[in-house]
């Protein structure tokens, strides 16, 4: 009878780690995700996109760091890269993680990408530009 009961106990502690571990994570994933998106709700009247540059996603094709921008209107969504020379991928994700858009641009200095959003309905997107880096930004529509 010790056994099993010192069994029960020893299950339990170790179900109540695991619990414990998932729910922390659970968290900060939560905690994380609400303060990347707070700063699309800051700027709604905006029609300028804050690109934040991530350089440890993409190995550099440069050691020149090409200036990204965007900025949209109920149309377009504008992509403004500078300092460049290659293939640029940009793509549109809408807040499920569903791609809604992608463009391929061919790019020789500097250009300025055109991605028309007029059929998108209201809500919350995320565009992905892949240069000689990656970055990111929110937008509302």
């Amino acid at each position: 009878m010790p056994k099993l009961f010192s069994l029960i106990l020893t299950l339990s502690d170790l179900i109540y780690k695991i619990a414990k571990k998932l729910i922390m994570k659970t968290f900060l994933f939560c905690f994380i995700f609400c303060i990347q998106l707070s700063g699309s709700v800051f700027t709604q009247d905006s029609t300028q996109i804050d690109i934040i540059f991530s350089p440890s996603t993409v190995r550099p094709k440069s050691l020149i760091i090409e200036k990204v921008t965007a900025e949209y209107d109920n149309k377009y969504v504008y992509v403004n890269i500078l300092n460049f020379t290659g293939t640029a991928f940009i793509e549109i994700k809408n807040a499920a993680g569903v791609t809604v858009a992608v463009n391929y641009a061919s790019i020789a200095g500097a250009a300025t990408v055109k991605i028309p959003i007029d059929d998108l309905s209201s809500g919350e997107y995320i565009i992905y530009i892949t240069a000689a880096y990656r970055y990111y930004g929110v937008f509302l529509l």
